[in-house]
């Protein structure tokens, strides 16, 4: 993962790359419509389709907060007629540890799935990513 900063911005090098402003201000990706559900799949398979997300960030002390809105168009013939949308926010907490290594740490929570049989869910789902620096540049704070 490629990690720069400018004055006004973070931009993380996914695919495509996603650039966070500090000022809180908002950060839109959207996805092109979700497409028709293969007739080739299981009516019992869920399918999904993110079909948005809507972040914002901001530097909080000596840590980068990002929180995310998304949302994904699902199918399940089996258990419902109608294509639903399901949402997920998360947060990120970007920061440098003593070893100057990148700790991202997240927290995600996701709309339960309707129909089905219940299950306990252990939400919301965390875990945390270290990246060690590949070399000058590679993350800069």
């Amino acid at each position: 993962m490629i990690v720069t900063q400018d004055a006004t911005t973070l931009t993380r090098g996914s695919t495509p790359p996603v650039t966070y402003k500090f000022d809180g201000s908002d950060t839109t990706q959207t996805s092109p419509p979700a497409p028709l559900r293969p007739a080739d799949v299981s009516p019992t398979a869920w399918i999904g389709h993110a079909t948005g997300r809507v972040s914002r960030a901001a530097w909080n002390g000596d840590q980068f907060v990002i929180v995310t809105h998304s949302t994904m168009r699902m199918t399940m013939p089996s258990m419902l007629p109608d294509a639903f949308d399901r949402l997920n926010t998360s947060r990120e907490i970007f920061a440098l540890n003593a070893n100057g290594d990148l700790m991202i740490d997240v927290v995600s929570i996701t709309d339960p799935l309707p129909g089905g049989t219940p299950s306990r869910r252990n939400l919301p789902w965390s875990w945390t990513c270290t990246y060690k620096r590949a070399g000058a540049g590679s993350v800069k704070h």
